[in-house]
């Protein structure tokens, strides 16, 4: 299970409801973008895939900014391969 955080809130996604990790290549600059492809959030969740990776399904967008962030693509990475 992947958690993230919306307003103050954790948000709990089973890992059955990840479907990809994507580059984020609509925000240029030098920092590493992903978005996390997921079945359902809510629609400003699937805003930014479409905005950032011309994507229509839902997405968490993150940034090497954030501590651990080589770790998690990697861990959804292989959790993907193994589904």
């Amino acid at each position: 299970m992947m958690t993230t955080v919306l307003f103050g809130i954790p948000v709990h996604i089973p890992w059955n409801e990840v479907l990809a990790v994507k580059e984020a290549s609509m925000f240029p600059g030098r920092h590493s973008r992903r978005i996390i492809l997921v079945k359902r959030l809510t629609p400003w969740h699937r805003m930014i895939s479409l905005i950032g990776c011309l994507d229509l399904r839902p997405g968490l967008f993150i940034t090497d900014d954030i501590s651990g962030y080589h770790e998690l693509v990697k861990s959804v990475e292989a959790h993907l391969s193994h589904s």
